[in-house]
């Protein structure tokens, strides 16, 4: 069946859910679109959303129904359908039931639907997942993942949804109660079940080039149906999903690509997408996904230090050499330097090359705070905290020379979402041994501190959070100043973990400098411990992908090993 494309009449179900309760831009932005392309558009709630939010969607459709949160995308569908009925629907040409779990238009829907109008179809998608032969779930009917329409935006026309064949499928349907259960339920074999019947389907996004090399192309050849395909949306998973499935399915390039093709060609407000994924995601893995490092370059790059910039030199009993205070020297004509002594001042005199007040105080946090008291209101643009009592390629990466210093800003001033820079997490045998014995203990103090302060992140507690390793990083003038009052009272190492979490709650990322001079020692260090790591585990558990590898650990699991 095709559209009259002058006289196609829509109704459109949007379903929502945010675990807060709160709307986001994005979904004003997406719905907004949305309605200059259908007649009628119902927002169905599943679960709760507090008033602004509410006004929110009120304002970008027609109707907005609340729900208790259960079954899924598809439970708040069949609510949908239920509620407006069947005679009411039977006035529409087609039906669109679409999710929140993508950011969009990249391009206008107009450009879509106009597209689809003219296919010969009784149901269509914007993007389509392909045959996966097996069934990881051990749940579908079939015994393996049909090639099938992405329940994140389905068109139904009315000779097809009006069919007995679709009501009586989704009026007796239970709805699922697990995110499993509604892939092979319903996602996953929707469209073979109907196709099985007679009906005939289509996809916006003709993703049969990739078949045999990427199951979903829409997360993991992003760029290529954004660029090539005119595909309008990119999914939410695309900044935060499981590394693992970027490594099973790419090189981990597919949403850093993706996402400068969008930057760059000005598809979207990018603050739309941060807006969002800052305030529910964790962050250690939206910097995976996006690869959120900073390669800061040594020598050559000259920089105009217009901006006002403090440097906050956190010593313990002497500089360790005279390499510091070069160091010190060379960009203390351009940047304020404070000095907070943990001991008698040493010996080496900076005269004329420090700035403002020391002081002296054992205590690291305090130090710091006392310092931030002394320096409000001098407007800095941003604020470096160098800890000298930490491991020497700390302070080398993100201090150790003036280029690198400027490089540091000028990223600053180029990612406006980047807050706080920290160090890499040093791989060697002494960080290798913290990292497994230590950090663990200090997770769910960190968690009660936000919690005691309102803030609300996605913490995982099975991994070292991205934080400031022994106090050393770089932020923004005015973030630090919020941020540093808020830690006075608390433990050292817990309230250095918080720091970019409060950073992340006032909509801000984290990311990691690299001086380009030691990137490759950090390399070539990963690279031999993964080494050795993997001669041994790999024996004892069988060469294979890493997450069966992990998989075998976890349980033990022996059996693929040597006999």
């Amino acid at each position: 069946m095709k559209l009259d494309k002058s006289q196609v009449q829509r109704c459109a179900i949007f379903l929502f859910f945010d675990k807060d309760g709160i709307v986001d831009k994005y979904i004003e932005n997406m719905l907004a679109d949305l309605q200059k392309n259908v007649d009628y558009l119902l927002v169905v709630c599943n679960g709760f959303v507090d008033f602004q939010g509410l006004k929110r969607l009120k304002n970008v459709s027609n109707e907005v129904l609340c729900r208790a949160n259960l079954g899924f995308d598809v439970g708040g569908y069949r609510e949908g359908l239920f509620y407006l009925g069947w005679k009411e629907l039977e006035k529409y040409d087609e039906i669109v039931l679409m999710n929140y779990t993508f950011f969009g238009p990249l391009y206008p829907f107009k450009e879509m639907f106009d597209t689809m109008s003219e296919r010969d179809v009784d149901f269509w998608g914007l993007t389509k997942f392909h045959k996966v032969d097996g069934d990881p779930f051990h749940a579908i009917s079939y015994g393996y993942i049909p090639e099938h329409l992405q329940s994140h935006f389905l068109v139904l026309r009315r000779e097809f949804f009006m069919s007995y064949q679709y009501r009586d499928f989704i009026m007796n349907m239970k709805n699922p109660n697990s995110y499993t259960e509604s892939i092979c339920s319903y996602e996953a074999i929707f469209t073979k079940y109907f196709s099985d019947l007679g009906f005939q389907w289509a996809v916006y996004t003709d993703s049969t080039e990739y078949e045999g090399y990427s199951f979903y192309p829409v997360m993991f050849y992003a760029k290529d149906v954004i660029e090539e395909k005119r595909c309008p949306i990119i999914k939410r998973r695309s900044f935060f999903t499981d590394y693992t499935d970027f490594l099973l399915n790419t090189c981990g390039e597919a949403s850093v690509e993706a996402y400068e093709y969008i930057r760059q060609n000005n598809l979207y407000d990018t603050d739309l997408i941060w807006e969002n994924i800052l305030r529910l995601e964790n962050m250690t893995a939206v910097h995976r996904s996006l690869h959120l490092n900073y390669i800061l370059e040594s020598y050559g790059t000259e920089y105009d230090w217009t901006d006002h910039i403090a440097l906050i030199v956190f010593l313990d009993h002497n500089l360790e050499n005279m390499r510091v205070y070069e160091t010190l020297k060379s960009f203390s004509e351009t940047i304020d330097l404070y000095i907070c002594w943990i001991y008698e001042k040493d010996q080496v005199d900076f005269g004329k090359q420090l700035r403002g007040e020391s002081t002296q105080n054992i205590d690291y946090i305090k130090a710091v705070y006392e310092m931030s008291e002394k320096l409000q209101g001098q407007n800095y643009d941003f604020v470096g905290v160098l800890c000298l009592d930490s491991e020497r390629r700390n302070w080398e990466n993100l201090f150790g020379n003036k280029y690198i210093i400027g490089n540091m800003i000028e990223a600053f001033k180029r990612d406006e979402k980047l807050g706080i820079c920290i160090p890499p997490l040093q791989i060697d045998e002494k960080s290798y041994l913290q990292i497994a014995d230590g950090w663990g203990n200090y997770f769910s103090k960190v968690k009660d501190i936000l919690k005691q302060k309102g803030v609300s992140v996605n913490i995982s507690d099975k991994e070292r959070p991205l934080s400031p390793q022994e106090g050393t990083f770089w932020i923004r003038g005015d973030l630090f100043f919020k941020v540093v009052p808020q830690l006075l009272e608390e433990e050292k190492i817990p309230a250095l973990l918080a720091i970019p979490f409060l950073v992340q709650n006032m909509g801000y990322y984290t990311g990691v400098g690299y001086n380009d001079d030691l990137i490759s020692d950090s390399i070539t260090n990963q690279d031999y411990i993964l080494r050795e790591n993997n001669k041994m585990l790999f024996k004892n558990y069988g060469p294979t992908y890493q997450h069966l590898v992990v998989d075998r650990i976890k349980n033990d699991d022996f059996s693929a090993g040597e006999q």
